[in-house]
């Protein structure tokens, strides 16, 4: 650690950043794990509940008109939904990263307390967000990535300044390219945040296919074998309903274990740009000696 009280907030390389996504993980595994874990298993579920409710229509004798009805409703509810609770997960590992970087501990009941009043302000940005993301990529994809980019710190904002909404995501912008220097090299703050989002995607992706084989391997050997799909609530399965449903819950375990690596870095990266461009590092620092000289006097 950096100090005494915690890893401390300067100025870090995009090196630095990516292996101290790793550290903190470490450090704070049962509450980033606890988090994934419960936000993962509530996307699996809302997923099945999706997946069943589509092949329930599909099997029975709705024409095309009621299938477009009952996926145009279903699916924006499942999305919405989904993006909520990832929402306020990422409240969640904000002030957990806020902890582990300025005080070094960790306390679950300390991070759930502060996080619970920024959950509404949390879930109407995330919708914000990805209303303009999507908007974006609807104009031949490239403007929705920049707004992606632009719009990466909008909910550690919210969790750790206190703002919400269009404030959220104008402070974004403005941390992520008003802060610093400009063109492309490595210490703009859009290019550092796209090499982080690259590798972030990169750690995830692999994961998620190790992860994701407990399911996918029963289909494949299935197949192999030529065994006849069964039809089933979530569609035709090579596999009983039975053995897939346990399974679909283990892989959403194991995946609630790493979620937190892809929330993690945004955190850190907006401290990162706050110690390099407002002097944030300075801030803690006179703050920290104003205390101890308190305490001295006292």
């Amino acid at each position: 650690m950096d100090s005494a009280t915690g890893f401390g907030v300067r100025p870090r390389s995009i090196g630095e950043l990516a292996d101290l996504t790793f550290v903190v993980y470490r450090r704070g595994f049962r509450v980033f794990a606890g988090v994934g874990i419960v936000t993962s298993v509530l996307n699996t579920v809302l997923l099945l509940l999706l997946q069943a409710a589509l092949v329930s229509v599909v099997a029975g004798t709705a024409g095309p008109e009621q299938l477009a009805t009952t996926f145009l409703a279903y699916v924006p509810l499942f999305m919405i939904v989904s993006l909520v609770v990832q929402a306020l997960g990422a409240v969640v590992v904000a002030h957990a990263v806020e902890d582990l970087l300025t005080v070094g501990a960790l306390s679950a009941g300390d991070v759930l307390r502060r996080s619970l009043p920024r959950f509404a302000a949390a879930a109407w940005t995330a919708l914000l967000v990805s209303l303009a993301v999507c908007a974006g990529l609807l104009f031949c994809i490239f403007p929705g990535l920049i707004l992606g980019v632009l719009l990466v710190l909008a909910l550690p904002v919210v969790a750790l300044e206190g703002r919400g909404g269009f404030a959220a995501m104008r402070r974004s912008i403005e941390l992520v390219i008003r802060r610093g220097p400009g063109g492309v090299n490595s210490e703009t703050n859009w290019v550092r945040i796209v090499v982080l989002l690259i590798a972030t995607l990169a750690v995830l992706y692999s994961l998620s296919a190790l992860a994701s084989m407990p399911t996918t391997l029963p289909e494949v050997i299935g197949a192999l074998q030529q065994k006849m799909p069964q039809n089933t609530m979530l569609g035709p399965l090579a596999t009983p309903l039975s053995v897939m449903l346990p399974l679909y819950l283990l892989v959403a375990v194991v995946q609630g274990l790493y979620t937190a690596l892809g929330v993690i870095p945004w955190p850190l990266i907006y401290y990162d740009i706050r110690a390099r461009h407002e002097g944030a590092d300075l801030e803690r620092l006179i703050a920290g000696l104003a205390t101890a000289a308190s305490e001295s006097s006292a």
